[in-house]
């Protein structure tokens, strides 16, 4: 599908470190370039553990202040450096802005330069394996007047998700004061890094055409291969609990997709909500409105979105043991047709560490003129673990894989996620520049689809979705991800916002939300 492209040439880095170092296991994690690449295309792991912890650095203001693009971890000197990780790690995402002019960047891997140069020239090479969908620049015209009255102007920006595994030291620098966000998966101690390919090989070039070929059609490999049993249904779903809605399967096996087709409104398919209940739970661990929890009408990604035919679809894998309860519920006021399509793959055994899908939707708003923080007294460092919309409260082990929202407010509006045991900001291992930044957008929504991350708009009419799909966003005990109503705490009165959100994950079955 794709021209065979040459391949980039990086300078040599470090050796590979020994995997019986410091009292490692014989048989350590391993990490590599080719398997980062498959799993940015598959979705079987995403239901298991995650060893990986996943944090984002970026020029976020410490100070919750807007613009987030001023603050940076230290200057060395004519550089500013905004990203440091120490390894083992795998850098699963780069999204950067540009000002008047693109800026001359520099990315350093295991104590190597990766690349030194102009922005635009990484992101917009084209040469493997940087090469679109996987690394590519945007751009968009400003309709919609942003906090920064930015409008009328073309703005451009770039996103990479081209894994970059690295051993002991990743960073990133840049000359210039300008958004940008790095996401790092930091693996156990023990894990073995391939090194970084100075050359592609030619396994390496053929999961590379793979991960493209998959991100263009917008389909996760194992959605197209295997032995599915289909149940196509059409169903006219009676208001209320229809039993007559319920589909229901056994197991032990995985749910490979789940489609919609329906002639509802918009304004219908906000009060018919999807369930499903794994091994005779009495509550659903999934339960979403079809408005928001699919994803966009008009947009798709890999797991969530419509497709030009009109279905819509939910396409994580989704494991259970013994049963599997799927139900539609209609709050409208009359009946609906719904033709409901499940592809389900028997499997012989699960793998013991599987986790099951669940998804959470919630709904929040804040009026400057009427309402008031929950808890305006608390210390500045602990204010947005307590205040804000809170898209997910829970309690228990695993991660989350999906965020969608729907929302009416400023853009520039940050998330800030505590995991665990965190609860200080700007401590907390996870801190946005902006809301559409974390959908690869900027200066507003736009219109677009994306293997990871579809844009609809800032009018609460289309859904924004983004996946975490090579890099799940991992909790040991807890999650709390918040967005702040304002962008500048501590300038009353706070702006108006409106949020719907859905938060896929993965977790065990005696995890509980709040």
């Amino acid at each position: 599908m794709f021209a065979k492209l040459p391949p980039l040439r990086f300078l040599a880095l470090l050796p590979l470190l020994s995997a019986a170092a410091n009292g490692a296991p014989e048989t350590p994690l391993s990490v590599s370039f080719a398997a980062e690449l498959r799993r940015l295309r598959e979705s079987d792991h995403l239901f298991q553990s995650q060893p990986h912890r996943l944090t984002q650095q970026s020029g976020f203001s410490r100070k919750g202040d807007n613009p987030d693009r001023l603050d940076y971890l230290y200057r060395e000197g004519e550089w500013l450096v905004y990203a440091d990780a120490s390894g083992p790690g795998v850098v699963s995402r780069i999204w950067s802005t540009h000002g008047g002019e693109w800026q001359p960047i520099r990315i350093e891997v295991d104590g190597r330069v990766l690349y030194e140069g102009s922005a635009e020239k990484f992101f917009g090479m084209d040469r493997a394996p940087f090469v679109p969908p996987l690394c590519e620049i945007r751009s968009a015209a400003i309709r919609q007047l942003t906090a920064e009255k930015e409008t009328g102007r073309r703005h451009v920006w770039g996103v990479s998700y081209v894994p970059i595994p690295f051993q002991t030291r990743f960073r990133y620098l840049q000359k210039q004061q300008l958004y940008t966000n790095i996401n790092f998966k930091h693996l156990p101690e023990n894990t073995v890094v391939q090194p970084y390919p100075l050359e592609l090989s030619e396994s390496d070039q053929r999961e590379l055409q793979l991960t493209r070929e998959a991100w263009s059609q917008f389909q996760s490999t194992r959605t197209t291969t295997g032995s599915f049993a289909v149940t196509d249904r059409e169903i006219t779903v009676q208001p209320g609990e229809d039993p007559s809605s319920r589909l229901a399967l056994t197991g032990p096996g995985l749910i490979r997709e789940i489609r919609l087709l329906s002639s509802a409104t918009p304004a219908e398919l906000a009060s018919l909500w999807l369930e499903v209940r794994w091994d005779g739970a009495t509550a659903p661990a999934i339960a979403i409105p079809l408005d928001t929890g699919l994803g966009s009408l008009a947009q798709r990604t890999l797991a969530l979105g419509r497709t030009p035919d009109g279905w819509q679809y939910l396409r994580f894998a989704m494991p259970f043991h013994r049963s599997a309860d799927i139900r539609l519920v209609n709050r409208n006021a009359a009946p609906l047709s719904v033709r409901v399509h499940v592809a389900h793959e028997a499997m012989p055994e699960l793998p013991g560490d599987s986790l099951y899908l669940h998804a959470r939707a919630n709904d929040g708003e804040f009026v400057a003129a009427r309402d008031r923080y929950l808890h305006p007294d608390v210390p500045a460092a602990e204010f947005y673990y307590h205040n804000g919309f809170t898209a997910l409260d829970f309690t228990g082990r695993g991660h989350i894989v999906a965020y969608l929202d729907r929302f009416q407010c400023q853009p520039e509006l940050d998330e800030h996620v505590f995991l665990d045991d965190e609860r200080r900001f700007p401590e907390n291992s996870w801190n946005g520049t902006g809301h559409e930044d974390l959908f690869d957008m900027a200066w507003g929504h736009k219109p677009h689809s994306a293997a990871l991350t579809s844009g609809g708009s800032q009018s609460f009419a289309e859904v924004n979705v983004k996946l975490f799909w090579n890099d799940p966003l991992t909790f040991r005990t807890a999650v709390k991800f918040n967005w702040e109503w304002s962008f500048k705490r501590d300038v009353p009165p706070p702006r108006d916002a409106r949020f719907r959100s859905v938060v896929y994950f993965y977790a065990a079955a005696e995890a509980a939300a709040k």
